[in-house]
């Protein structure tokens, strides 16, 4: 799957793995890590089945008492995300060129990528112009 085509069921299944695995990692168990953020174990649970959203800073909180970043979280996800395959035919048309080239980004270095987002936000302002 790919983060453009990812319902939001998806990402917060996808965000719920890695605080699971952070969990694991951690050695602890949900109600030691509810302990730890001043929530219940039910609601570690949600967040780890992805039946509630993660507002933001719950995230922080949960990475902190993980002994983690919320950036080392973030990368993890975009890992889970990208590890989970999406069928052609469950993206919209027009869906599937970003699709493409969100993989392309990935696969160039940082230099390159930031050179064609600029040129795409360019053409972006030209075509918003009228130009």
């Amino acid at each position: 799957m790919n983060l453009t085509t990812m319902t939001t069921d998806h990402r917060e299944i996808a965000l719920g793995k890695v605080i699971r695995r952070a969990r694991a990692r951690a050695g602890l168990s949900q109600t030691k890590l509810a302990q730890r953020v001043g929530m219940t174990f039910q609601q570690v649970q949600k967040y780890e089945k992805g039946t509630n959203r993660v507002r933001f800073t719950v995230l922080l909180d949960l990475s902190y008492a993980l002994g983690t970043t919320p950036e080392a979280m973030l990368r993890e996800y975009h890992e889970v995300v990208e590890s989970q395959p999406i069928a052609d035919d469950e993206l919209a048309p027009e869906d599937r060129d970003a699709v493409r080239l969100m993989g392309l980004a990935y696969q160039v270095d940082e230099r390159t990528r930031k050179a064609v987002i600029d040129l795409l936000s360019a053409c972006v302002r030209s075509d918003a112009d009228g130009s």
